[in-house]
């Protein structure tokens, strides 16, 4: 190792609830919590792409799962 090493921040796990959905997903913070859960939800719903990329963040709860 040398001083060029970074350590990357642990990634913990968020339960995102967006309108009836809720989903588990890793992040380092709230933010990434919310960019993937909306990853996961437009594979999990194609049909729903453009509903899903349109909401605003506020849409999306964030809670720490506690594991």
């Amino acid at each position: 190792m040398n001083s060029q090493n970074h350590e990357f921040p642990a990634a913990a796990t968020y339960q995102v609830r967006v309108g009836h959905s809720k989903i588990t997903v890793p992040g380092t913070n709230h933010t990434e919590a919310i960019q993937e859960a909306r990853r996961r939800l437009c594979l999990e719903m194609p049909r729903m792409w453009d509903v899903i990329q349109a909401l605003e963040d506020a849409r999306f709860l964030v809670e720490d799962s506690g594991e």
